[in-house]
């Protein structure tokens, strides 16, 4: 078989390790297509290029960069069979000509959600069942477009889930210079991530300005790891602003990722707690089997997200149940005051229940252990 991987963000080259891994060897050619255009940017230092691929991959795989409008044609010449691809948005409209093949798997929560053209996808490869369900109800999807998901939808597991297997734990933290502390990961609260939402101005809504309230739940973290000795580890994010009293209360700043590495799910890997608000990042920290605190602003405080508290385990409030971010014995969700009265008044959690985590695992994952890329090479071998 031969085997287009298509890549716009060097973020996106984890999800397809595990694949390519076993697609070499079992002795089919693989190609990284780096799309170079999108090079401008909050995520410019994301375009990838041969250089920041990192070294493994030159046993398992070859490089050639591309364009859009070049696409088509480098297809052709080398007679790729598929093309698969972990972001929608970037090949918009794009469809190889037979016999190469289209694919898309899943990568972050709300991928599947905007997936709004599955008849152009031969497949489209998800986590776990819930989220066809999820896609479904999303928003209203019409009998060509359920009829076309369902013929190209494949569970196949958390693909991130496959690294858990050659992580090594002293490498991330001699990498990351950990030291031997337990280790607080905060994902600091995506003001500005996305402007159309209003979130500068009333995400906290009132009474509770945002930036009052904001230093509060930081203060409260960095008393919180205090008491419980652990590093307080912030994880930025490029197109994410980090105030300098965030700043100020890490023990150590992560900003650049790792080029082509699953920075945070290595993070969370020799963590004992994540703390986000309503992040992919909760996925990370239950594959890694790590607590994660879930900041859940109501939807009159955060009307960003009142779309997402819709749907079948998405809504973080507990009083719905457990959800994505909300899972008895392996994650917690609750407002600003919760929050910041519980990190004032708690220790460390002790490690998660292994039964909440496989119960977490069988209904976002599809089930453990995680095998995703044997899954999506066992199913293009069998008349993918």
């Amino acid at each position: 078989m031969r085997l287009g991987i298509h890549l716009s963000r060097l973020s996106q080259l984890p999800l397809f390790e595990g694949a390519i891994r076993i697609a070499r060897r079992r002795g089919h050619r693989v190609w990284l297509l780096l799309d170079t255009h999108l090079a401008g940017g909050p995520k410019a230092d994301q375009v990838p290029s041969s250089a920041q691929i990192p070294a493994r991959f030159a046993a398992w795989a070859e490089f050639v960069s591309v364009t859009p409008d070049g696409l088509a044609g480098l297809i052709s010449g080398l007679r790729v069979d598929w093309v698969l691809t972990g972001y929608a948005p970037h090949l918009a409209g794009w469809r190889p000509s037979r016999p190469t093949r289209l694919g898309f798997l899943q990568g972050a929560v709300t991928d599947l959600t905007g997936l709004d053209d599955p008849g152009r996808w031969d497949r489209v490869y998800a986590w776990s069942e819930q989220w066809r369900t999820i896609w479904h109800q999303w928003t209203y999807r019409d009998d060509d477009q359920v009829r076309a998901m369902n013929r190209a939808f494949r569970p196949v597991g958390y693909p991130l889930g496959d690294h858990l297997r050659w992580t090594d734990p002293e490498e991330v933290r001699a990498t990351f210079g950990l030291g031997g502390k337990p280790v607080v990961v905060l994902a600091p609260f995506p003001f500005h991530a996305n402007t159309r939402s209003l979130w500068a101005d009333c995400v906290w809504g009132w009474p509770w300005p945002w930036i009052p309230t904001d230093r509060r739940f930081v203060t409260a973290v960095r008393g919180f790891c205090d008491r419980a000795g652990a590093s307080l580890v912030v994880k930025a994010r490029a197109k994410v602003i980090t105030r300098a009293y965030v700043r100020g209360a890490a023990d150590r700043m992560i900003e650049e990722a790792e080029s082509g590495e699953p920075s945070m799910l290595r993070l969370l890997a020799v963590s004992r707690l994540l703390i986000h608000a309503c992040s992919t990042s909760a996925t990370e920290a239950a594959a890694a089997g790590t607590w994660a605190y879930c900041l859940s602003p109501s939807a009159r405080q955060w009307p960003a997200y009142a779309g997402r508290r819709r749907m079948p385990g998405l809504d973080p409030d507990p009083e719905m149940g457990p959800s994505l971010y909300h899972w008895p014995v392996l994650s917690l969700s609750c407002d600003p005051r919760q929050m910041i009265l519980l990190l004032k008044h708690s220790d460390l959690p002790i490690p998660p229940s292994e039964v909440s985590r496989a119960a977490y695992a069988a209904t976002f994952f599809g089930g453990l252990p995680f095998r995703a890329g044997a899954r999506i090479m066992d199913d293009l071998e069998t008349g993918g």
